[in-house]
């Protein structure tokens, strides 16, 4: 390689010193490179990372030998030497190796490690150094970039550390046991809960605590449950939690993992359910006692003209009930409100027609309102009693149609006159119904109310639903002001 004069002494000692700093930062970046949680690393990689830190390690004596010994010895001890140039042969294996990972961009890295064989030292003669500072300043920059990168991904990749730590502090309470009951994992939150009931938290042997919590669940008040999907159990009045087991395997071995969730909103949602369930019970027992007493007042009526005006009372009452449960009305409040509206269904059956009309048709306005529908009436009804009845039945059953069938929230009456006739028109914001429209009780009833007065009854599907019924104008009688 040349005689120890062809390197500057401090510049020996820089490079040295360098390619010492170098090793160390390979050594570093190999062992990374081997801990990456990453698919299976190719043992070839492996095999060159480490063959770079041998020939860092060989281009440290490289640096140093020249100047200490004239390059001739790579241990030149008294009792121990070991010649430098045989053993820089084993660059060519770590080309060799580098080579084997078909790797485009190493080209000027291979070729620097072939640089550094005896063959190529020979060549350059006085200049082998050149050799040894085109090295130096290439690793310098590979393995710093290495290092950086190294450190990016360790910041970034989640250690067992950190899955352990995120565990620790769920809420949820997690307990891993392995197939003899030996605990391998318990966050917190289960030591807490097992604390809650009275359980010691230290357990060295789990095998029984699946029987004891099932025992608890069995033999205390509700909450307290066995449930197909685990055990829900009551830890305070505050507290309520779903212990669930499951059969999971880690690493080829099978664990037993017990998860306690807290289900403490969804219980007291569950319980106000419950409540508001008695409640519509009770109002629908109601009902059905005020259906009873129906009979006796369909007998004081005639059956047609009765059959009508129950049609209209109660279906009137059942849609307001219906749509109380669709939109999901259940406060205490709104309950008796609906109470109150059924317990007046024999009342009103009682009466006979209507003497009042205009106070029907605003009793009408406001008992629907109670849902959410608003009925917006334009115009006066007519004079004529019989007109007037009929204009108010037409309106109570297109409500509860609306109401019922449509899901309906604006409710339109218009009645209108002409010369010869008056006119109610009624409209509503409901969905289009998608089935042919049969008459029943209902548009049958308002059909022949209208022919009855020699007027006519007509609908249309829409959208809107539309109702339209036109009687004839009375002299002197039937008169309706806009």
């Amino acid at each position: 390689m040349g005689p120890a004069s062809s390197l500057d002494h401090a510049v020996a000692i820089f490079l040295m010193a360098l390619f010492f700093l170098l090793t160390v930062g390979q050594a570093a970046h190999a062992c990374l490179f081997a801990a990456r949680r990453e698919a299976a690393t190719p043992v070839r990689a492996l095999a060159y990372e480490a063959a770079l830190v041998v020939h860092l390690c060989l281009s440290t004596c490289m640096a140093f030998e020249p100047w200490a010994t004239d390059g001739t010895w790579f241990i030149g001890m008294a009792v121990a030497r070991l010649p430098l140039e045989p053993l820089l042969w084993g660059n060519v294996a770590a080309f060799a190796l580098g080579a084997s990972l078909r790797r485009p961009r190493m080209a000027l890295e291979l070729a620097v490690l072939l640089a550094c064989t005896p063959f190529a030292l020979r060549f350059l003669g006085d200049l082998w150094w050149i050799a040894l500072v085109l090295d130096a300043a290439f690793f310098l920059y590979r393995i710093s970039s290495a290092l950086v990168l190294d450190t990016r991904q360790a910041r970034t990749s989640v250690s067992r550390f950190a899955m352990v730590e995120a565990l620790d502090i769920l809420p949820e309470g997690v307990l891993y046991a392995d197939e003899t009951g030996a605990i391998a994992f318990m966050n917190d939150s289960m030591r807490a809960s097992l604390r809650s009931l009275g359980l010691p938290a230290d357990l060295a042997d789990t095998r029984d605590l699946w029987k004891t919590l099932r025992a608890r669940a069995s033999a205390g008040d509700a909450p307290n449950a066995l449930l197909p999907e685990g055990v829900r159990i009551a830890l305070s009045e505050n507290e309520i939690r779903l212990f669930a087991l499951n059969e999971v395997t880690l690493r080829t071995r099978p664990y037993q993992l017990i998860v306690a969730l807290d289900v403490t909103e969804d219980e007291h949602l569950n319980l106000n359910i419950e409540r508001s369930n008695r409640l519509l019970e009770k109002a629908g027992a109601e009902l059905e006692r005020s259906l009873d007493n129906l009979q006796e007042t369909v007998e004081n009526e005639t059956l047609l003209r009765m059959k009508s005006h129950v049609h209209d009372i109660v279906g009137q009452r059942l849609s307001i009930l219906h749509r109380y449960l669709e939109d999901g009305h259940v406060s205490p409040d709104a309950l008796e409100d609906v109470r109150e509206l059924l317990s007046t269904i024999l009342d009103s059956l009682s009466s006979r027609v209507a003497s009042n009309p205009a106070a029907d048709l605003a009793a009408v306005a406001d008992a629907f309102s109670l849902v959410g529908i608003d009925l917006h009436v334009e115009g006066k009804l007519p004079e004529d009693p019989e007109a007037a009845r009929l204009f108010v039945s037409v309106v109570r059953e297109a409500t509860t149609n609306a109401a019922r069938h449509a899901q309906a929230s604006t409710v339109s009456a218009t009645v209108r006159e002409t010369r010869e006739h008056v006119e109610l028109v009624v409209e509503s914001d409901g969905v289009s119904l998608e089935k042919p429209v049969r008459e029943g009780t209902g548009l049958s009833g308002m059909r022949r109310a209208a022919q009855a007065l020699g007027g006519t009854f007509r609908f249309h599907v829409g959208p809107p639903f539309t109702l339209r019924v036109s009687v004839p104008r009375k002299k002197g009688g039937l008169r309706c002001e806009s």
